[in-house]
Parts: structure tokens; C-alpha cells; sequence
């Protein structure tokens, strides 16, 4: 069950990561 948590929080801030590189991408698109 510990692992379980510890994998949700990992994958919750792959997740995260990834729409902020996402937005930051498309605030550089905007940009260009």
C-alpha cells in the first residue's frame, strides 16, 4: 500500500511536469 501512495505521488508529479512543459511550450509558441 506504501509503494501504491509512493507510485500515485510519482506519476501525480510526472503528470504535473508535464503540463507545465506543455504550457510552458505553448507560451513559446505564442511567443514566437
Amino acid at each position: 500500500a506504501a509503494w501504491d501512495a509512493a507510485g500515485a505521488a510519482e506519476t501525480k508529479w510526472q503528470t504535473k511536469r508535464l503540463f507545465g512543459y506543455l504550457k510552458e511550450g505553448e507560451e513559446c509558441a505564442k511567443t514566437v
